[in-house]
């Protein structure tokens, strides 16, 4: 899936700057790349987001890293081809940019992943459903002094009681970000 993103976006960055999903009589719209690349991004590896938990945050740096090293190509062709460009199709190119980094980044992350796995039990404090378009569920488990409310599996919420044990899986990757999940 991630392989998907990134091979939109240097068909994008190579063949830049008019490529575009054409329309024809069949489908009279087109999509531009970038926003093509959004979309796949956000339906294949959207919910991979929900499924881990980042201490510190550490996902948005990486994010960010990512965003600069997908931009770089960019730059650079436009400066090689000596174009100039609008505003506003700079800022819809970096606004691709980081919204493929960050929906790439978990999946990323989980496939540059080589060490085994730290488990921990953890006890379930509390279950917590989020309603509205797509149900959550999450389980507030303690670690240490702090309560942690994870997302997890309804499968896992449903065979979990409060003041049960759960492992907390703690895995990094080869970039040092570190993620969190949980299970039996």
């Amino acid at each position: 899936m991630i392989f998907i993103q990134l091979a939109i976006w240097t068909m994008y960055v190579w063949l830049y700057p008019r490529l575009s999903i054409n329309a024809t009589k069949q489908t009279p719209f087109y999509i531009k790349l970038p926003m093509a690349a959004f979309v796949l991004s956000f339906m294949i590896l959207g919910f991979t987001a929900l499924s881990f938990h980042y201490p510190d945050h550490q996902w948005i740096y990486f994010g960010l890293i990512c965003t600069i090293i997908l931009l770089i190509p960019y730059f650079v062709i436009v400066r090689l081809r000596k174009r100039q460009e609008r505003k506003i199709r700079i800022l819809l190119v970096i606004c691709a940019a980081f919204i493929i980094a960050f929906f790439t980044t978990p999946a990323l992350n989980y496939l540059a992943t080589f060490n085994l796995p730290v488990h921990d039990e953890v006890q379930v404090i509390d279950k917590k459903i989020s309603t509205g378009r797509f149900s959550s569920h999450y389980l507030i488990v303690q670690i240490g002094e702090e309560n942690l409310r994870m997302n997890v599996s309804s499968s896992l919420y449903e065979s979990t009681n409060i003041s049960d044990t759960v492992l907390l899986c703690r895995r990094t990757s080869i970039f040092g970000v570190q993620y969190w999940t949980l299970h039996k």
